[in-house]
């Protein structure tokens, strides 16, 4: 049965839809088809997961490898984002958000070509490890878990929609990564590239607590 092209939007929510699509230079329609396929690829995450796996074979780590994994990349890479040398620490206990961020990783690799049925590119498997290991190095272990979503070039998005707060850390394809913060009812805005500002992600990441 086909569903005819005709939906009913509250006079409300259509406004600010109106708004948001005029601010970002797009149609009405298309705001809302770009909302409607991250709506269906979020469907497509939460389907039923395999649960019970001890490792994740296609990133290349096991549980038993976490502490180490951390300990290591905090103390290599925030050492040269400070500019000074880091203290070699062991991270005893596994984050509560790794587990969560690493099964969504997971899901988005399962992606099949064409996964929003307008073209989408499968994600790729790199960017799947440089997500997980800049997490690694931002997120302190009691940081709020993140939303993982994929991007339509196979990239993938990470992102902290929380209250009045918002960040957003982007894998695209062919691209350096980047993060955005922003806070409603603030003129509070920062961007930039992820390389090099490990500190600023960790303090916007600490804000969303």
């Amino acid at each position: 049965m086909v569903t005819q092209n005709n939906l009913h939007i509250p006079d409300n929510l259509l406004s600010a839809v109106n708004e948001a699509a005029s601010a970002d230079g797009k149609t009405t329609d298309e705001l809302a088809a770009d909302a409607l396929r991250r709506y269906l690829a979020h469907r497509k995450l939460e389907e039923p997961r395999n649960h019970g796996r001890e490792q994740s074979p296609r990133l290349g780590y096991t549980e038993a490898e976490v502490s180490r994994l951390i300990a290591e990349s905090r103390r290599e890479n925030r050492a040269t984002d400070y500019g000074r040398p880091a203290p070699l620490t062991c991270e005893r206990d596994v984050p509560a958000w790794l587990t969560p961020a690493v099964q969504s990783l997971l899901d988005l690799l399962r992606l099949p070509q064409n996964w929003d049925g307008y073209g989408a590119a499968q994600i790729q498997e790199q960017l799947a490890q440089k997500a997980l290991m800049v997490l690694v190095e931002v997120m302190e272990n009691d940081a709020p878990a993140p939303s993982v979503v994929p991007l339509s070039d196979g990239g993938i998005q990470v992102e902290w929609p929380r209250r009045a707060r918002n960040l957003e850390i982007e894998f695209p394809a062919g691209e350096a990564p980047g993060f955005c913060y922003h806070e409603d009812g603030s003129e509070l805005e920062s961007e930039g590239q992820v390389s090099g500002n490990y500190h600023r992600i960790q303090a916007y990441i600490a804000n969303l607590k």
